[in-house]
Protein backbone atom coordinates (compact mmCIF):
# COMPACT_ATOMS: atom_id res chain seq x y z
CA UNK A 1 0.00 0.00 0.00
CA UNK A 2 1.46 3.61 -1.19
CA UNK A 3 2.71 5.56 1.50
CA UNK A 4 1.55 9.37 0.64
CA UNK A 5 -1.96 10.36 0.62
CA UNK A 6 -3.84 13.01 0.53
CA UNK A 7 -4.68 15.72 3.63
CA UNK A 8 -7.78 15.78 5.02
CA UNK A 9 -9.78 19.28 4.89
CA UNK A 10 -9.25 20.18 8.47
CA UNK A 11 -5.05 19.56 8.67
CA UNK A 12 -4.85 22.15 5.23
CA UNK A 13 -7.30 25.02 6.97
CA UNK A 14 -4.63 24.46 10.14
CA UNK A 15 -1.56 24.19 7.96
CA UNK A 16 -3.11 27.79 6.17
CA UNK A 17 -3.70 29.43 9.27
CA UNK A 18 -0.29 29.08 10.33
CA UNK A 19 1.13 30.72 7.72
CA UNK A 20 -0.98 33.94 8.07
CA UNK A 21 -1.84 33.70 11.80
CA UNK A 22 0.85 33.20 14.18
CA UNK A 23 0.01 35.58 16.98
CA UNK A 24 -2.48 38.30 17.96
CA UNK A 25 -0.87 41.00 16.34
CA UNK A 26 -1.13 39.32 12.77
CA UNK A 27 -4.68 39.12 13.32
CA UNK A 28 -5.23 42.59 14.21
CA UNK A 29 -2.76 43.56 10.87
CA UNK A 30 -5.51 41.66 8.90
CA UNK A 31 -8.36 42.90 10.66
CA UNK A 32 -6.99 46.60 10.18
CA UNK A 33 -6.28 46.11 6.54
CA UNK A 34 -9.27 44.99 5.52
CA UNK A 35 -11.12 48.06 7.44
CA UNK A 36 -8.73 50.36 5.41
CA UNK A 37 -9.41 48.30 2.08
CA UNK A 38 -13.03 49.10 2.92
CA UNK A 39 -11.83 52.98 3.02
CA UNK A 40 -12.83 53.13 7.10
CA UNK A 41 -11.98 56.68 8.47
CA UNK A 42 -11.80 55.26 12.44
CA UNK A 43 -11.18 52.09 13.18
CA UNK A 44 -11.42 51.06 16.84
CA UNK A 45 -9.18 48.16 18.41
CA UNK A 46 -10.09 46.60 22.09
CA UNK A 47 -7.66 44.06 23.57
CA UNK A 48 -8.04 41.55 26.42
CA UNK A 49 -5.10 39.34 27.43
CA UNK A 50 -3.00 40.44 24.73
CA UNK A 51 -5.51 39.65 22.35
CA UNK A 52 -5.59 36.13 23.42
CA UNK A 53 -8.68 36.23 25.23
CA UNK A 54 -10.62 38.65 22.93
CA UNK A 55 -9.91 41.14 20.42
CA UNK A 56 -12.26 43.49 18.65
CA UNK A 57 -11.62 45.68 15.69
CA UNK A 58 -14.99 48.24 14.79
CA UNK A 59 -14.63 50.24 11.86
CA UNK A 60 -16.82 52.67 10.12
CA UNK A 61 -16.16 51.48 6.35
CA UNK A 62 -18.70 50.65 3.53
CA UNK A 63 -19.52 47.17 5.33
CA UNK A 64 -20.46 43.82 4.10
CA UNK A 65 -24.48 42.64 3.29
CA UNK A 66 -26.22 39.54 4.27
CA UNK A 67 -24.38 37.70 0.95
CA UNK A 68 -20.61 38.82 1.18
CA UNK A 69 -21.06 38.09 4.95
CA UNK A 70 -21.77 34.35 3.79
CA UNK A 71 -18.65 33.71 1.53
CA UNK A 72 -16.08 36.31 3.56
CA UNK A 73 -14.82 33.47 6.17
CA UNK A 74 -14.24 30.97 3.44
CA UNK A 75 -11.12 30.25 2.18
CA UNK A 76 -9.87 32.02 -1.45
CA UNK A 77 -12.95 34.70 -1.18
CA UNK A 78 -11.87 37.89 -1.75
CA UNK A 79 -13.62 41.11 -3.31
CA UNK A 80 -10.35 42.33 -4.12
CA UNK A 81 -9.43 40.39 -7.43
CA UNK A 82 -10.88 38.35 -10.04
CA UNK A 83 -8.11 37.67 -12.65
CA UNK A 84 -4.55 36.56 -12.49
CA UNK A 85 -4.19 39.74 -14.37
CA UNK A 86 -5.37 42.20 -11.26
CA UNK A 87 -2.21 40.71 -9.75
CA UNK A 88 -0.44 43.05 -11.58
CA UNK A 89 -1.78 46.31 -10.44
CA UNK A 90 -2.56 45.44 -7.03
CA UNK A 91 -3.93 48.97 -5.24
CA UNK A 92 -5.57 46.52 -1.71
CA UNK A 93 -3.96 45.72 1.13
CA UNK A 94 -5.31 42.36 1.08
CA UNK A 95 -5.94 40.02 -1.80
CA UNK A 96 -5.15 36.24 -1.23
CA UNK A 97 -8.39 35.91 0.52
CA UNK A 98 -7.22 33.94 3.20
CA UNK A 99 -7.07 36.29 6.53
CA UNK A 100 -10.69 35.58 7.74
CA UNK A 101 -10.32 32.37 6.90
CA UNK A 102 -7.66 31.72 8.72
CA UNK A 103 -8.75 33.47 11.71
CA UNK A 104 -12.01 31.40 11.79
CA UNK A 105 -10.04 28.41 11.67
CA UNK A 106 -8.65 29.09 14.87
CA UNK A 107 -10.84 30.92 16.81
CA UNK A 108 -14.41 31.99 18.08
CA UNK A 109 -15.34 34.41 15.45
CA UNK A 110 -18.39 37.11 15.19
CA UNK A 111 -18.72 39.32 12.25
CA UNK A 112 -20.95 42.24 12.45
CA UNK A 113 -21.61 44.49 9.52
CA UNK A 114 -24.22 46.77 7.26
CA UNK A 115 -23.43 49.02 4.64
CA UNK A 116 -24.43 52.42 4.95
CA UNK A 117 -27.51 51.56 2.23
CA UNK A 118 -29.17 49.26 4.37
CA UNK A 119 -31.11 50.01 7.50
CA UNK A 120 -30.21 46.63 9.50
CA UNK A 121 -26.70 44.72 9.68
CA UNK A 122 -26.22 41.17 9.73
CA UNK A 123 -24.17 39.15 12.45
CA UNK A 124 -22.57 35.94 11.72
CA UNK A 125 -21.27 33.70 14.57
CA UNK A 126 -18.28 30.98 13.69
CA UNK A 127 -16.79 28.29 15.62
CA UNK A 128 -13.49 27.06 14.00
CA UNK A 129 -14.68 27.39 10.92
CA UNK A 130 -18.16 26.17 11.63
CA UNK A 131 -21.60 28.67 11.38
CA UNK A 132 -23.46 28.75 14.63
CA UNK A 133 -25.79 30.92 13.54
CA UNK A 134 -27.02 34.18 11.37
CA UNK A 135 -29.09 36.83 12.40
CA UNK A 136 -30.33 40.42 11.97
CA UNK A 137 -28.69 42.74 14.16
CA UNK A 138 -29.29 46.74 14.98
CA UNK A 139 -25.72 48.61 14.72
CA UNK A 140 -24.02 51.68 12.80
CA UNK A 141 -23.05 51.30 9.19
CA UNK A 142 -19.17 49.42 8.86
CA UNK A 143 -17.96 46.01 10.19
CA UNK A 144 -17.00 45.03 13.53
CA UNK A 145 -15.01 41.66 14.09
CA UNK A 146 -14.49 39.74 17.42
CA UNK A 147 -11.98 37.10 17.62
CA UNK A 148 -12.01 35.27 21.20
CA UNK A 149 -9.95 31.90 22.64
CA UNK A 150 -7.17 32.38 19.98
CA UNK A 151 -5.48 29.09 19.07
CA UNK A 152 -8.20 27.11 22.00
CA UNK A 153 -8.61 24.55 19.27
CA UNK A 154 -4.81 24.86 18.95
CA UNK A 155 -2.55 23.75 22.01
CA UNK A 156 0.40 23.26 20.73
CA UNK A 157 0.53 26.36 18.96
CA UNK A 158 -0.95 27.91 21.91
CA UNK A 159 1.88 27.49 24.49
CA UNK A 160 4.00 29.31 22.27
CA UNK A 161 2.53 32.27 22.32
CA UNK A 162 4.82 35.27 23.49
CA UNK A 163 3.42 37.53 26.92
CA UNK A 164 0.22 39.17 26.50
CA UNK A 165 3.13 42.33 26.96
CA UNK A 166 5.09 41.58 24.21
CA UNK A 167 1.81 40.75 21.82
CA UNK A 168 0.67 44.40 22.94
CA UNK A 169 4.01 45.99 22.47
CA UNK A 170 4.03 44.29 18.54
CA UNK A 171 0.08 45.41 17.88
CA UNK A 172 1.66 49.29 18.98
CA UNK A 173 3.92 48.81 16.02
CA UNK A 174 1.69 47.51 13.82
CA UNK A 175 -0.56 50.45 14.70
CA UNK A 176 1.97 53.21 14.09
CA UNK A 177 3.66 52.10 11.05
CA UNK A 178 -0.46 52.00 10.12
CA UNK A 179 -1.19 55.25 11.42
CA UNK A 180 1.88 56.59 9.59
CA UNK A 181 0.73 55.22 6.36
CA UNK A 182 -2.81 56.28 6.60
CA UNK A 183 -2.64 59.70 8.37
CA UNK A 184 -6.43 60.40 8.04
CA UNK A 185 -7.67 57.34 9.02
CA UNK A 186 -8.24 57.79 13.23
CA UNK A 187 -7.36 54.43 15.08
CA UNK A 188 -7.98 53.80 19.17
CA UNK A 189 -6.83 50.90 21.17
CA UNK A 190 -7.29 49.65 24.41
CA UNK A 191 -6.17 46.74 26.48
CA UNK A 192 -8.12 45.42 29.69
CA UNK A 193 -9.80 48.57 29.40
CA UNK A 194 -6.96 51.13 29.81
CA UNK A 195 -6.66 53.59 26.51
CA UNK A 196 -3.42 52.88 24.95
CA UNK A 197 -3.48 55.21 21.29
CA UNK A 198 -5.63 57.84 20.29
CA UNK A 199 -4.94 59.00 16.87
CA UNK A 200 -7.52 61.83 15.49
CA UNK A 201 -8.79 61.27 11.48
CA UNK A 202 -8.01 64.52 11.13
CA UNK A 203 -3.82 64.56 11.05
CA UNK A 204 -1.98 65.49 8.37
CA UNK A 205 1.51 63.25 7.64
CA UNK A 206 3.48 65.61 9.75
CA UNK A 207 1.06 65.90 12.69
CA UNK A 208 0.92 62.06 12.57
CA UNK A 209 4.84 61.90 12.74
CA UNK A 210 4.92 64.51 15.47
CA UNK A 211 2.10 62.25 17.83
CA UNK A 212 3.83 58.86 17.59
CA UNK A 213 7.51 59.97 17.60
CA UNK A 214 7.10 62.73 20.31
CA UNK A 215 7.00 66.66 19.76
CA UNK A 216 11.03 67.03 20.42
CA UNK A 217 12.22 64.52 18.15
CA UNK A 218 10.14 65.56 15.35
CA UNK A 219 11.09 69.00 15.93
CA UNK A 220 14.99 67.38 15.38
CA UNK A 221 14.22 65.75 11.85
CA UNK A 222 14.87 66.22 8.75
CA UNK A 223 12.59 66.46 6.20
CA UNK A 224 13.45 64.49 2.48
CA UNK A 225 11.35 64.84 -0.62
CA UNK A 226 11.52 64.01 -4.20
CA UNK A 227 9.58 63.35 -7.53
CA UNK A 228 10.20 61.90 -10.60
CA UNK A 229 7.89 60.03 -13.13
CA UNK A 230 7.04 57.15 -11.63
CA UNK A 231 8.69 57.85 -8.41
CA UNK A 232 7.76 59.98 -5.11
CA UNK A 233 9.80 59.74 -1.95
CA UNK A 234 9.00 61.84 1.08
CA UNK A 235 9.00 61.46 4.70
CA UNK A 236 11.78 62.18 7.59
CA UNK A 237 15.39 61.33 8.09
CA UNK A 238 17.17 62.23 11.78
CA UNK A 239 20.64 64.17 12.24
CA UNK A 240 23.10 61.79 13.49
CA UNK A 241 22.79 62.79 16.87
CA UNK A 242 19.25 61.32 17.37
CA UNK A 243 20.40 57.62 15.85
CA UNK A 244 19.75 54.92 17.81
CA UNK A 245 20.77 51.34 19.15
CA UNK A 246 18.19 49.95 17.56
CA UNK A 247 16.15 49.78 13.75
CA UNK A 248 12.72 49.75 15.70
CA UNK A 249 12.48 53.36 14.56
CA UNK A 250 12.79 53.35 11.39
CA UNK A 251 9.58 53.33 9.30
CA UNK A 252 8.86 52.32 5.57
CA UNK A 253 5.80 53.10 3.69
CA UNK A 254 5.51 51.62 -0.15
CA UNK A 255 2.34 52.42 -1.66
CA UNK A 256 0.87 52.59 1.51
CA UNK A 257 1.62 49.26 3.00
CA UNK A 258 4.33 48.75 5.89
CA UNK A 259 7.19 46.57 4.95
CA UNK A 260 10.40 45.56 5.78
CA UNK A 261 12.76 45.91 2.95
CA UNK A 262 16.05 45.55 4.60
CA UNK A 263 18.22 46.84 1.14
CA UNK A 264 15.93 49.88 1.37
CA UNK A 265 16.86 50.50 5.02
CA UNK A 266 20.62 49.49 4.51
CA UNK A 267 21.11 52.13 1.66
CA UNK A 268 19.29 54.58 3.92
CA UNK A 269 21.95 54.31 6.69
CA UNK A 270 24.79 53.89 3.98
CA UNK A 271 23.78 57.24 2.89
CA UNK A 272 25.32 58.69 6.42
CA UNK A 273 28.38 57.37 5.87
CA UNK A 274 30.89 58.27 8.43
CA UNK A 275 28.41 60.68 10.25
CA UNK A 276 27.30 57.42 12.13
CA UNK A 277 29.31 54.65 14.07
CA UNK A 278 28.12 51.32 12.53
CA UNK A 279 26.00 50.19 16.03
CA UNK A 280 24.15 52.77 15.32
CA UNK A 281 20.90 53.31 13.20
CA UNK A 282 19.31 56.43 11.79
CA UNK A 283 15.79 57.71 12.89
CA UNK A 284 13.37 57.60 9.54
CA UNK A 285 9.53 57.71 8.37
CA UNK A 286 10.08 57.21 4.51
CA UNK A 287 6.95 56.91 2.64
CA UNK A 288 7.65 55.65 -1.44
CA UNK A 289 4.84 55.98 -3.91
CA UNK A 290 5.56 54.25 -6.90
CA UNK A 291 2.90 52.70 -9.99
CA UNK A 292 1.24 49.59 -8.81
CA UNK A 293 2.29 47.52 -10.94
CA UNK A 294 5.93 48.28 -10.17
CA UNK A 295 4.72 46.56 -6.49
CA UNK A 296 4.31 43.16 -5.99
CA UNK A 297 3.19 41.84 -2.20
CA UNK A 298 2.62 38.73 -3.44
CA UNK A 299 5.71 37.10 -2.54
CA UNK A 300 4.93 36.35 1.48
CA UNK A 301 1.54 35.13 3.17
CA UNK A 302 1.78 37.86 5.00
CA UNK A 303 2.64 40.51 2.92
CA UNK A 304 5.89 41.97 4.94
CA UNK A 305 8.21 42.35 2.00
CA UNK A 306 7.16 43.10 -1.53
CA UNK A 307 9.50 43.03 -4.89
CA UNK A 308 10.34 46.28 -6.18
CA UNK A 309 10.40 46.89 -10.08
CA UNK A 310 13.44 48.62 -10.42
CA UNK A 311 14.69 48.57 -7.27
CA UNK A 312 18.06 49.87 -7.98
CA UNK A 313 16.61 52.78 -9.48
CA UNK A 314 15.24 53.41 -6.29
CA UNK A 315 17.97 52.97 -3.83
CA UNK A 316 20.58 55.14 -6.03
CA UNK A 317 17.87 57.94 -5.81
CA UNK A 318 17.18 57.54 -2.10
CA UNK A 319 20.93 57.50 -1.20
CA UNK A 320 21.72 60.29 -3.13
CA UNK A 321 18.85 61.84 -2.05
CA UNK A 322 19.68 61.64 1.90
CA UNK A 323 23.51 62.54 1.14
CA UNK A 324 22.35 65.87 -0.57
CA UNK A 325 19.78 66.52 2.66
CA UNK A 326 22.36 66.06 4.90
CA UNK A 327 24.88 67.93 3.08
CA UNK A 328 22.85 70.93 3.69
CA UNK A 329 22.30 70.45 7.52
CA UNK A 330 24.84 71.74 10.40
CA UNK A 331 25.06 68.94 11.92
CA UNK A 332 27.54 69.88 15.02
CA UNK A 333 26.68 67.90 18.23
CA UNK A 334 24.47 70.19 20.92
CA UNK A 335 25.38 69.56 24.54
CA UNK A 336 21.47 70.32 26.27
CA UNK A 337 21.89 69.92 30.06
CA UNK A 338 19.29 66.68 29.85
CA UNK A 339 21.38 64.71 28.37
CA UNK A 340 22.64 62.90 31.08
CA UNK A 341 19.08 61.60 31.82
CA UNK A 342 18.25 61.15 28.26
CA UNK A 343 20.75 58.56 28.07
CA UNK A 344 18.88 56.43 29.53
CA UNK A 345 16.76 56.24 26.42
CA UNK A 346 19.00 56.89 24.14
CA UNK A 347 20.61 53.10 24.64
CA UNK A 348 17.39 51.35 25.30
CA UNK A 349 17.46 49.20 22.03
CA UNK A 350 14.05 47.98 23.70
CA UNK A 351 11.97 50.97 23.70
CA UNK A 352 8.66 51.35 21.81
CA UNK A 353 8.36 54.65 20.64
CA UNK A 354 4.85 55.02 20.44
CA UNK A 355 3.72 52.31 23.49
CA UNK A 356 5.49 54.93 25.95
CA UNK A 357 3.54 57.22 24.68
CA UNK A 358 5.84 60.50 24.01
CA UNK A 359 9.33 59.65 23.40
CA UNK A 360 11.97 62.02 24.92
CA UNK A 361 14.18 63.00 22.17
CA UNK A 362 18.49 63.17 23.20
CA UNK A 363 18.88 66.92 22.47
CA UNK A 364 16.93 70.06 22.05
CA UNK A 365 16.11 70.95 18.68
CA UNK A 366 19.16 71.77 16.45
CA UNK A 367 19.98 75.26 15.23
CA UNK A 368 19.78 75.73 11.46
CA UNK A 369 22.13 78.82 11.88
CA UNK A 370 25.87 77.64 11.17
CA UNK A 371 28.01 77.85 14.17
CA UNK A 372 30.41 81.15 13.62
CA UNK A 373 33.75 80.14 15.71
CA UNK A 374 35.30 83.34 16.99
CA UNK A 375 39.11 82.42 15.56
CA UNK A 376 40.36 85.58 17.58
CA UNK A 377 39.41 84.76 20.47
CA UNK A 378 42.29 82.15 22.74
CA UNK A 379 41.87 78.62 22.41
CA UNK A 380 42.04 76.68 25.60
CA UNK A 381 43.80 72.82 25.02
CA UNK A 382 42.47 70.91 27.73
CA UNK A 383 44.33 67.91 29.48
CA UNK A 384 45.90 67.61 25.79
CA UNK A 385 42.94 65.82 24.47
CA UNK A 386 40.08 68.81 23.78
CA UNK A 387 40.33 72.30 22.71
CA UNK A 388 37.87 74.95 23.44
CA UNK A 389 36.66 77.74 21.59
CA UNK A 390 34.13 80.79 21.78
CA UNK A 391 31.14 80.30 19.43
CA UNK A 392 28.72 83.32 18.25
CA UNK A 393 25.89 81.36 20.72
CA UNK A 394 28.31 79.52 23.14
CA UNK A 395 31.30 76.91 23.50
CA UNK A 396 32.61 74.24 21.27
CA UNK A 397 34.57 71.41 22.35
CA UNK A 398 36.90 69.94 20.02
CA UNK A 399 38.21 66.22 19.87
CA UNK A 400 41.57 67.01 18.90
CA UNK A 401 42.24 63.49 18.11
CA UNK A 402 39.21 63.60 16.03
CA UNK A 403 39.29 66.55 14.36
CA UNK A 404 42.85 65.93 12.65
CA UNK A 405 41.34 62.43 11.62
CA UNK A 406 38.62 63.79 9.52
CA UNK A 407 40.88 66.41 7.92
CA UNK A 408 43.19 63.52 7.23
CA UNK A 409 40.71 61.27 5.82
CA UNK A 410 39.23 63.65 3.72
CA UNK A 411 42.17 64.32 2.03
CA UNK A 412 42.70 60.49 1.97
CA UNK A 413 39.76 59.87 0.15
CA UNK A 414 39.83 63.07 -2.24
CA UNK A 415 43.21 61.42 -3.59
CA UNK A 416 42.16 58.07 -3.89
CA UNK A 417 38.70 58.83 -5.63
CA UNK A 418 41.12 61.03 -8.19
CA UNK A 419 42.92 57.85 -8.44
CA UNK A 420 46.63 60.52 -8.49
CA UNK A 421 48.34 62.00 -6.06
CA UNK A 422 48.26 66.11 -4.80
CA UNK A 423 51.99 65.42 -4.01
CA UNK A 424 54.70 63.36 -6.27
CA UNK A 425 55.36 59.98 -4.00
CA UNK A 426 58.45 59.72 -2.01
CA UNK A 427 60.54 57.34 -3.48
CA UNK A 428 62.37 55.87 0.24
CA UNK A 429 66.41 55.47 -0.07
CA UNK A 430 66.20 52.08 0.28
CA UNK A 431 63.45 49.73 0.32
CA UNK A 432 61.80 48.84 3.19
CA UNK A 433 61.31 44.95 3.52
CA UNK A 434 58.43 44.11 5.52
CA UNK A 435 57.72 40.14 6.60
CA UNK A 436 53.88 39.77 7.55
CA UNK A 437 52.00 37.51 9.55
CA UNK A 438 50.49 34.70 7.22
CA UNK A 439 47.38 36.26 8.80
CA UNK A 440 47.47 39.57 7.20
CA UNK A 441 48.57 38.32 3.73
CA UNK A 442 45.16 38.11 2.56
CA UNK A 443 44.26 41.03 3.87
CA UNK A 444 47.04 43.25 2.25
CA UNK A 445 45.97 41.64 -1.06
CA UNK A 446 42.81 43.13 -0.64
CA UNK A 447 43.59 46.30 0.03
CA UNK A 448 46.52 46.65 -2.06
CA UNK A 449 45.06 48.29 -5.09
CA UNK A 450 43.88 51.12 -2.36
CA UNK A 451 47.38 51.34 -0.91
CA UNK A 452 48.76 52.13 -4.38
CA UNK A 453 46.09 54.17 -5.14
CA UNK A 454 47.46 56.73 -2.13
CA UNK A 455 50.71 56.48 -3.25
CA UNK A 456 51.92 53.30 -1.71
CA UNK A 457 54.56 51.25 -4.21
CA UNK A 458 54.41 47.68 -2.34
CA UNK A 459 55.00 44.35 -4.22
CA UNK A 460 55.48 40.99 -3.46
CA UNK A 461 59.17 40.34 -2.20
CA UNK A 462 58.76 36.06 -1.65
CA UNK A 463 57.15 33.71 1.00
CA UNK A 464 55.68 36.44 3.41
CA UNK A 465 57.61 39.19 2.41
CA UNK A 466 56.70 42.48 1.10
CA UNK A 467 59.05 45.14 -0.66
CA UNK A 468 57.69 49.28 -0.09
CA UNK A 469 59.62 51.33 -2.81
CA UNK A 470 57.45 54.49 -2.21
CA UNK A 471 55.03 55.75 0.20
CA UNK A 472 52.80 59.24 0.00
CA UNK A 473 55.10 62.37 1.15
CA UNK A 474 53.25 62.83 4.13
CA UNK A 475 54.43 59.81 5.57
CA UNK A 476 57.95 59.80 4.65
CA UNK A 477 58.76 60.83 8.38
CA UNK A 478 56.56 57.77 9.97
CA UNK A 479 57.84 54.01 10.79
CA UNK A 480 56.51 52.68 7.67
CA UNK A 481 56.63 49.02 8.88
CA UNK A 482 54.74 49.93 11.62
CA UNK A 483 52.15 52.13 10.25
CA UNK A 484 51.28 49.46 7.00
CA UNK A 485 51.14 46.64 9.53
CA UNK A 486 49.07 48.77 12.10
CA UNK A 487 46.45 49.61 9.47
CA UNK A 488 46.25 45.83 8.70
CA UNK A 489 46.30 44.80 11.97
CA UNK A 490 43.18 47.20 12.28
CA UNK A 491 41.53 45.71 8.86
CA UNK A 492 42.16 41.92 9.84
CA UNK A 493 40.18 42.45 13.15
CA UNK A 494 37.77 44.37 12.10
CA UNK A 495 36.17 43.55 8.70
CA UNK A 496 35.96 40.55 6.81
CA UNK A 497 35.69 40.73 2.67
CA UNK A 498 34.16 43.62 1.54
CA UNK A 499 33.42 45.23 -1.87
CA UNK A 500 36.16 47.60 -3.09
CA UNK A 501 34.22 50.88 -1.91
CA UNK A 502 33.80 49.81 2.13
CA UNK A 503 37.34 48.31 1.89
CA UNK A 504 38.43 51.78 0.61
CA UNK A 505 36.62 53.42 3.71
CA UNK A 506 37.84 51.42 6.19
CA UNK A 507 41.59 51.84 5.02
CA UNK A 508 41.40 55.53 4.63
CA UNK A 509 39.62 55.64 7.84
CA UNK A 510 42.35 53.62 9.55
CA UNK A 511 45.24 55.56 7.59
CA UNK A 512 43.70 58.62 9.21
CA UNK A 513 43.69 57.30 12.64
CA UNK A 514 47.15 55.75 12.59
CA UNK A 515 48.37 59.29 11.40
CA UNK A 516 46.39 61.79 13.20
CA UNK A 517 47.42 64.34 16.10
CA UNK A 518 46.96 61.95 19.77
CA UNK A 519 45.35 62.22 23.07
CA UNK A 520 48.20 63.76 24.98
CA UNK A 521 49.65 65.31 22.45
CA UNK A 522 50.57 69.28 23.20
CA UNK A 523 49.66 71.50 20.16
CA UNK A 524 51.19 74.92 20.33
CA UNK A 525 48.39 78.10 20.45
CA UNK A 526 49.29 78.26 16.61
CA UNK A 527 48.80 75.14 15.51
CA UNK A 528 45.29 75.05 17.58
CA UNK A 529 44.17 77.86 15.31
CA UNK A 530 45.27 76.15 12.42
CA UNK A 531 43.72 72.80 13.16
CA UNK A 532 39.98 74.52 13.83
CA UNK A 533 40.28 76.65 10.87
CA UNK A 534 41.36 73.79 8.61
CA UNK A 535 38.29 71.52 10.08
CA UNK A 536 36.11 74.07 9.04
CA UNK A 537 36.80 74.20 5.64
CA UNK A 538 36.94 70.30 5.74
CA UNK A 539 33.35 68.07 4.48
CA UNK A 540 31.74 65.91 7.12
CA UNK A 541 33.39 67.94 9.78
CA UNK A 542 31.21 67.02 12.73
CA UNK A 543 32.09 63.04 13.10
CA UNK A 544 35.07 61.53 12.55
CA UNK A 545 35.88 58.99 9.75
CA UNK A 546 34.15 56.10 12.77
CA UNK A 547 31.23 58.50 13.39
CA UNK A 548 32.32 59.66 16.95
CA UNK A 549 31.52 63.53 17.04
CA UNK A 550 34.11 65.63 16.51
CA UNK A 551 32.92 69.12 17.82
CA UNK A 552 29.69 69.49 20.74
CA UNK A 553 28.45 73.30 21.15
CA UNK A 554 27.09 74.29 24.40
CA UNK A 555 25.00 77.25 24.13
CA UNK A 556 25.05 79.65 26.38
CA UNK A 557 21.12 79.07 27.80
CA UNK A 558 23.01 75.50 29.25
CA UNK A 559 25.49 77.73 30.37
CA UNK A 560 23.39 79.96 32.28
CA UNK A 561 21.94 76.88 33.82
CA UNK A 562 24.87 75.29 35.02
CA UNK A 563 25.55 78.52 36.83
CA UNK A 564 21.99 79.48 37.90
CA UNK A 565 21.56 82.45 36.38
CA UNK A 566 18.59 81.40 35.37
CA UNK A 567 16.09 78.64 36.76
Amino acid sequence: MGKIKYLSPEVITHIAAGEVIDRPAAVVKELIENALDAEASQITVTLEEGGVRKIIVTDNGFGMDQTDLELCFKAHTTSKLSTVTDLQSLSSLGFRGEALASIAAVSQLTIKSRPATEVIGTGLKIQYSHVQAMAPVGMASGTQVIVEDLFLNMPARRQFLKTSAAEIRAIIRLITHLALAYPATGFSVTHNGTPLLDFSNQHTFSDRVRVILGEDMATSLVPVQHSQENMNISGFISKPQQARTSSSYQYLVVNNRIVRQPGVSQIIKEAYGTLLPPRLQPVFVINIQLPSRHVDPNIHPRKEQVDIQGEATLKTVLRQLVKNVLHQQDLTYQYHSTLAHEAQLFNDAGADPALSGVLRDATDPWDVRRTQIDLHSDIAQVHKLYLIVQTNKGMLIIDQHAAHERILYEQFKATFEQMSHNDTPYLLPEPHLLTLPVADLPVLEEHRTIFTALGFDIEPFGNTTYKITAVPALFKSHDIGALVTGVLDDLRHKVGTINLEKAAHKTLAYLACRTAIKAGDTLSPLERHELIKKLNQTPGQYTCPHGRPVQVEVDLNTLHHMFKRIS
